[in-house]
This record gives structure tokens, C-alpha cells and sequence, in this order.
């Protein structure tokens, strides 16, 4: 849904969707070992539930590492995922989050905040590495002498985000940092480009 406030700026969110998504009941379910494997039933719920969640993330970037992590495991769930989904829930329904679309304060600059994670056995043998970062374009703040160069803050509009699983094999954290990085750097010098070009259009 979107929403026009007073001052023009837009507001997105599926905070009405969030309210018509149901929990996965475990009452007749013995939930003392979250390892337990899922039945056919409770593995069709699980599933129609993450793909429910998995639609928000269209306006909430804050959940989707959890989104991923449930993906990972979605070949084979148990009771513990439909326990952590069921949790991921009950957060969405207590905090509101969407994008909030505004006019910003020039001039303008684009931000971008990288992380990423790697895991790995005692042997090397087996690993997951992910890749995470958010892009903004950041106005100026109304005291400019708060503004920081080195920390810009400010009002902000969200571009774009990332979080998933590399694409390559990647072992060593150094390496996962480092890739995220340059994709991060990628990401962001494409949407500079495309942005700078639609203003010298206008300008023109």
C-alpha cells in the first residue's frame, strides 16, 4: 500500500499484508526436539509460510537474512525452522517497516553499507559465505553543521539492498569481506550512472 503525506513524500509498506499471515500451530506437535524432521502437512505449511514471508521483503530489507537462512533449509525444514519462522512473524507484526520516498535536500550523495558472514567447519571441508549491503541516496541535514564527512547523515532514500549466499565458492573471511565489497562498489557505480543520467536529461 502507499500513502501520500502532507508534505508530498510517499510511504510503502505491507504492514496490511503482515496482518493477513497466519502462525503455524505446534500445539499437537512435540516441539522438545527442534531437530525433529516435519511431517507432509506441517512441511506444506512451512513452506506456504516462508513464501508469504519471503514476499515482504519487497519493502523490508531488516528481515531478509532471516528470510535466507529459512530459504537455505527449506529442502529439508523441522521444527525448529517452523519455531524460528513463526518468530520472524511475530516480529513483523510488532514492528512496522516499509520505504519512505521523499523529496531530499541537495546536494545529494549515494551511501552504501556493506557487511558480510562466513562460517566453516573445523576442516575447511564445508562453508557458507554471504554478501550483504544497502545503497541510499542521502540529502543534506537541515543543521549542516551536524554533517560529518567522513559519517554523512541526513534523510535518506533506500535504492536498493542485497543479502544472500555468493554466487562462487568463497573460503576465507578476508575473501568474503573483500567480494562483498567490490560487488557492493559494482552495485552502486551502476545505479550512480543510471541516476546521473537521468538528471543531465532533465538538465538538458
Amino acid at each position: 500500500m502507499h500513502k501520500q503525506n502532507a508534505d508530498f513524500s510517499i510511504y510503502t509498506s505491507q504492514d496490511h499484508y503482515v496482518k493477513e499471515i497466519s502462525e503455524i500451530s505446534l500445539t499437537k506437535v512435540n516441539t522438545d526436539n527442534p531437530d525433529e524432521p516435519l511431517s507432509e502437512s506441517l512441511q506444506s505449511l512451512f513452506w506456504s509460510l516462508l513464501g508469504a514471508l519471503s514476499w515482504l521483503q519487497q519493502t523490508r530489507a531488516d528481515i531478509a537474512p532471516y528470510i535466507g537462512f529459512l530459504q537455505r533449509n527449506a529442502h529439508k525444514p523441522n521444527i525448529g525452522h517452523i519455531q524460528k519462522a513463526n518468530m520472524l512473524l511475530r516480529y513483523v507484526r510488532r514492528v512496522n517497516a516499509g520505504i519512505l520516498i521523499q523529496k531530499l535536500p541537495p546536494p545529494l550523495r549515494m551511501v552504501t553499507i556493506a557487511d558480510s558472514a562466513h562460517k566453516a567447519d573445523d576442516q575447511l571441508t564445508e562453508c557458507i559465505a554471504l554478501r550483504g549491503y544497502i545503497i541510499l541516496v542521502v540529502g543534506t541535514p537541515k543543521d549542516k553543521h551536524s554533517h560529518n564527512g567522513q559519517f554523512p547523515g541526513g534523510p535518506c532514500t533506500v535504492l536498493d539492498w542485497v543479502s544472500k549466499k555468493f554466487n562462487t565458492v568463497t573460503r576465507p573471511s578476508f575473501c568474503a569481506e573483500l567480494r562483498n565489497q567490490l560487488e557492493a562498489a559494482q552495485s552502486s557505480v551502476f545505479l550512480s550512472s543510471s541516476l546521473e543520467e537521468n538528471i543531465m536529461q532533465i538538465s538538458s
